[in-house]
């Protein structure tokens, strides 16, 4: 559902940062429209037994926070399972490419439980975090490869700044590997 929401622009609805106009304002019948009609689709996404604990609730804020809070508890566990996953996810047999997927797999997921928080603030905090965030990836992906790959982990440790994810699995494998 965030996925959807976030693809039309509409995430602003759920997590509470596009709060409704007030009602002089010309926008407010658009936002109302709009909340209803993400409204309707959360509730028909839910089960007939769910369903009626939503209808008295009129905005998609205070129904999403209702569904995470009475359904969201599963989420660390998720979130250990992943981590765990993670920690131990290493190359194996696999070809480069199968082993890059399965790493984007587990972040991707793990990246829907924990994003980073977006801030105003007039630092480099949010890139800064993000780069350290990468850099995490860029030493797991390397540090996972088989042993057949050390002179190119340790070649790419060597470059300051790091390179992105991508270019390091790039670099990393031929073309018929990936």
């Amino acid at each position: 559902m965030e996925d959807a929401l976030r693809t039309k622009n509409k995430i602003v609805f759920i997590d509470g940062s596009l709060p409704p106009p007030d009602g002089n304002n010309p926008l407010h019948s658009t936002w109302v429209r709009v909340n209803g009609t993400i409204l309707c689709g959360i509730r028909s996404s839910v089960s007939d037994d769910i369903l009626p604990s939503l209808m008295k609730i009129k905005t998609t804020r205070k129904a999403w926070k209702y569904l995470k809070s009475k359904f969201g508890q599963g989420d660390f566990i998720r979130i250990a399972d992943l981590q765990g996953r993670l920690a131990t996810c290493n190359q194996g047999n696999q070809f480069g490419r199968q082993f890059y997927t399965d790493l984007k797999v587990l972040w991707d997921e793990l990246d829907s439980y924990l994003p980073i928080p977006m801030c105003d603030c007039p630092s480099k905090t949010y890139e800064t975090v993000c780069m350290y965030r990468e850099n995490g990836r860029v030493i797991k992906f390397l540090q996972g490869l088989s042993p057949n790959y050390q002179m190119v982990k340790t070649q790419m440790l060597l470059v300051d700044p790091l390179p992105d994810l991508d270019s390091v699995y790039k670099s990393s494998f031929s073309w018929k590997d990936r």
